[in-house]
């Protein structure tokens, strides 16, 4: 797991994640085959990674279903939410990015600020002022400061 989240992360540096794709999915679609000792978490984790390098290689439909398996494997990952999110959003499916950006902020004290920032973007495009409102008015309470940014 180490190991491709860093190689991920040497192809998102590059700038070559369509070459990271090449590379770097038909390795992991092997190792899963092959491991049936890992967990789902273990596996989400993987599926996400590669959602990664399909997202900054424009392949969001692939991205989505990478991230689509990851969820089913471990539907309480805020950050896989987050990613789907945003990946819809790319595809300007503002409706599901809309109810993926509530799941990674749903049921949470203390959500991920920039999955509140995320929310609040989404919900504005969507015209889902009530939404935006409790998103900000939450991100307000963590980080008055990124809350003024995002809001201005």
């Amino acid at each position: 797991m180490f190991a491709v989240s860093g190689i991920v992360q040497y192809y998102i540096t590059k700038s070559e994640e369509r070459d990271g794709c090449d590379f770097l999915i038909p390795v992991v679609e092997r190792f899963l085959d092959k491991r049936d000792d890992l967990d789902g978490s273990s596996r989400a984790y993987l599926y996400n990674q590669l959602s990664m390098l399909q997202h900054g290689a424009d392949d969001y439909e692939g991205s989505i279903t990478s991230l689509e398996k990851a969820l089913e494997l471990d539907p309480g990952e805020k950050s896989y939410w987050y990613n789907i999110s945003v990946t819809y959003e790319s595809l300007g499916r503002v409706d599901d990015s809309c109810d993926a950006a509530m799941k990674s902020i749903e049921g949470l004290d203390t959500p991920d600020t920039d999955h509140l920032a995320h929310a609040i973007e989404v919900f504005t495009k969507a015209g889902k002022t009530e939404d935006a409102k409790s998103a900000k008015e939450n991100l307000r309470r963590i980080d008055p400061a990124r809350a003024e940014f995002v809001t201005t």
